[in-house]
């Protein structure tokens, strides 16, 4: 990674979506997704919009298949 230029989403998903499940309350998506953000076989990330308190409802979230991998999309309305 320090030698060349990555064309990977390392820092959205291994440092932001892991550092949210770690603090978060959520003891049953910590085992979930965790170990697999570790090995690499589970890519997260983490969506905000800068807001101190995070409000949940109006989020809407899809995965659909695409070749051999999944493509998401993700909603916000405020």
């Amino acid at each position: 990674m320090g030698a060349a230029l990555l064309c990977a989403p390392f820092f959205s998903s291994v440092v932001l979506a892991a550092n949210a499940l770690l603090t978060s309350s959520d003891d049953e998506a910590k085992k979930s997704y965790l170990p697999g953000i570790a090995s690499g076989e589970t890519i997260a990330t983490l969506a905000s919009r800068g807001q101190r308190q995070m409000d949940f409802s109006g989020i809407e979230c899809a995965a659909t298949k695409k070749g051999d991998g999944w493509c998401s999309t993700a909603t916000k309305c405020s």
